[in-house]
């Protein structure tokens, strides 16, 4: 397909995407730069906004380079493709999930504030437990918000060590490696890698 259509595909389909990729990025970076100006309010304060951006330019980096993939009429090299899915979308939504985290925690803490202020003769409790080793022991002193964030580095360390994995064993990806085949572009979106 990519040697049909040299210079991709600009049709009003691909017209639509790109100037709908267009639109977005400017609306998105607008919204950007006003809560960076304004990032003192307190609404946005207590907020984590450098991880909710980070967030929110991974997917939206992953979701530009798949609404210009059809414009590309299949020019991205399998390699960046593969790469492009097995990060930025995972990194976006592990991030994304960590705001939220984050979010809740503040709105755990006001609430926890709220009913203090009812009821001030109530002290909150301690967690005295050891674990049978200091990582338990930490672990278990973790608050929620903590722990979540822990998982979700643990588990986007184990999503690049397993693409590493899959892109050095796949010989779709370059010239070794223990399964499939180096094909056309086509050829190299179908296969257990994917």
């Amino acid at each position: 397909m990519a040697s049909t259509y040299p210079d991709g595909i600009f049709d009003n389909l691909g017209k639509f995407y790109a100037s709908v990729a267009i639109v977005w990025m400017v609306a998105l970076l607008v919204g950007s730069v006003f809560l960076v100006l304004h990032r003192h309010e307190q609404c946005i304060r207590i907020r984590n906004l450098p991880l909710a951006l980070s967030a929110v330019s991974c997917l939206h980096i992953y979701w530009i380079l798949c609404m210009l993939a059809y414009t590309m009429a299949g020019a991205y090299p399998c390699g960046v493709e593969y790469w492009i899915m097995s990060i930025y979308l995972p990194l976006g939504i592990a991030l994304f999930q960590a705001n939220s985290m984050q979010l809740l925690s503040v709105s755990g803490i006001q609430e926890k504030m709220l009913h203090t202020a009812h009821h001030p003769q109530r002290a909150s409790y301690s967690t005295g437990s050891k674990g049978p080793n200091e990582y338990l022991r930490q672990w278990k002193q973790m608050n929620l918000v903590h722990r979540t964030e822990v998982a979700i580095a643990v588990g986007m360390a184990v999503q690049l060590c397993l693409s590493l994995s899959i892109y050095l064993a796949s010989r779709k990806f370059h010239g070794f490696g223990s399964f499939s085949e180096h094909g056309s572009l086509a050829e190299c979106r179908r296969g257990p890698e994917w």
